[in-house]
């Protein structure tokens, strides 16, 4: 039953003067970048330089005197910070000096170009500049190393009949229990990795994994293992077609393998991850 009906209000200009303004500059926004680019290319064509082009056009020009695949500075500090750093890095060093290189395609749909003025060999650090790094990873591998040794201590001790709450305990931990979880499920308190290994566990085995933040381990066992529920015909097709497509990507690169294998192929795989715009994380 209707109780009440408010007359309908048509919205003044100031109210939605904004919203119109972002859906027009939205729609307007990929016309006028292709035609900045296309600019920037004739200008480059025209043998001008990216610079002079920036100048020109009105765009953002980032110069570096050196910068590392990192996009770190010589001495490590970060110059270059973009969602697209690694896949513009890519294109500049998988580039020689002077070259033109092919235009970047940006996530947010828009453009950039690298030039690269000079080459700097890569070199050995002396110890001292990595000094500091090099007793910062040894410090945190021996930690690492002493953590995985005492969980594997404590669940000796599980399994020669100690309680959870006691061993818990001893150490200044605390025991909590997680509410039931699926194989690919996410948990704020239990890691990926702890998840996997649960589903690889035997109902009341003790085990230990990495904690969220990779600072510390837990350890923990199955209590209750649950059957999962029937699929319904719909997930059970999805699952059949998953399988499938499993078997036929596994058995198309098995082939693959078998044929370079035969025929002595072999594949630059650091060219291949700079061209297509994937960089390794210096460690």
């Amino acid at each position: 039953m209707v109780t009440e009906i408010k007359a309908g209000k048509v919205p003044t200009f100031a109210e939605v003067e904004k919203k119109l303004r972002d859906s027009i500059t939205g729609n307007r926004a990929p016309e006028e970048i292709r035609t900045l680019h296309d600019q920037v290319d004739d200008n480059r064509l025209a043998g001008k330089s990216l610079k002079e082009i920036a100048r020109l056009l009105g765009i953002s020009l980032k110069e570096f005197a050196a910068i590392t695949r990192a996009g770190k500075g010589p001495g490590g500090k970060e110059l270059f910070k973009s969602p697209d750093r690694d896949k513009i890095l890519a294109s500049a060093f998988g580039s020689a000096v002077g070259v033109e290189n092919e235009t970047v395609e940006l996530a947010d749909g828009g453009y950039a170009w690298a030039r690269v003025l000079a080459i700097t060999k890569a070199q050995q650090k002396p110890f001292d500049a990595v000094k500091a790094d090099v007793e910062k990873l040894w410090r945190s591998n021996e930690i690492r190393a002493a953590l995985t040794k005492l969980a594997s201590a404590y669940i000796e001790k599980l399994k020669g009949g100690a309680a959870f709450a006691d061993v818990a305990k001893s150490s200044g931990g605390k025991v909590a229990q997680t509410p039931a979880f699926k194989r690919g499920d996410s948990l704020p308190h239990l890691s990926a990795a702890a998840v996997n290994r649960a589903f690889a566990l035997t109902k009341g085995v003790p085990a230990s994994a990495r904690t969220t933040d990779g600072k510390s381990r837990i350890v923990f066992e199955v209590t209750k293992v649950a059957e999962p529920e029937k699929l319904k015909p719909d997930a059970k097709k999805r699952l059949e077609e998953q399988i499938v497509n499993q078997l036929r990507t596994d058995t198309v690169g098995q082939y693959v393998v078998a044929l370079r294998n035969r025929l002595g192929v072999e594949t630059n795989q650091r060219l291949i991850d700079q061209t297509v715009g994937i960089v390794p994380q210096a460690n």
